[in-house]
């Protein structure tokens, strides 16, 4: 019997004409030796953009080991990404998996993916998504007769400083007293 997935499995052998016409073995599968685990991210990505990530296990010759199962378990430091924790690689997958992962933290971020003693990682640059909205503040309350200081930013979907020179915002922001509150 050839063993394709790892984990333990049992066997049984089953015979005719005897007294005792079974036995069962339990045999622990490991990984082959020299089998590894590959990673891809790409190298630049855009917080809101779908961004392909590739699992891929390799047998000791650097094939892919197409009758590899299992289950990868997969990390990264964005807290807003939607990269799953456990991904299946089933025996349709044949090896390797894309998955479309969003992120939505500016900066670099660490994916890492692991299955038994094999794991691997790789870096992503996360930019600011486009610009989506604005937000106003101010840095006190106000004193009459004083000039007041008002603060514009343009942020992403996901609250970032939209601050992409590939993509910058190139609206117009315009201001106007919208109400009064009445005097005491």
């Amino acid at each position: 019997t050839t063993w394709f997935r790892r984990g333990v499995w049992r066997l049984r052998a089953t015979g005719t004409g005897l007294v005792v016409a079974s036995a069962t073995l339990d045999i622990d599968v490991a990984l082959s030796p020299g089998m590894t685990l590959e990673l891809d991210v790409p190298a630049n990505t855009k917080a809101g953009v779908p961004a392909d990530v590739t699992v891929t296990v390799r047998d000791g010759q650097g094939n892919v080991a197409t009758g590899f199962t299992g289950t990868v378990a997969l990390s990264d430091l964005d807290p807003k990404s939607n990269l799953p924790a456990l991904l299946p690689l089933g025996a349709d997958h044949a090896g390797t998996r894309t998955i479309q992962v969003t992120f939505a933290t500016p900066g670099p971020n660490t994916v890492t993916a692991r299955v038994g003693p094999l794991s691997d990682s790789a870096v992503t640059q996360v930019a600011p998504g486009s610009p989506y909205q604005i937000r106003l503040s101010a840095p006190g309350p106000a004193i009459a007769g004083q000039a007041q200081l008002a603060l514009v930013t343009i942020v992403d979907r996901f609250g970032n400083v939209a601050n992409d020179p590939a993509d910058p915002y190139t609206g117009t922001v315009t201001f106007e007293v919208v109400g009064t509150q009445p005097n005491p």
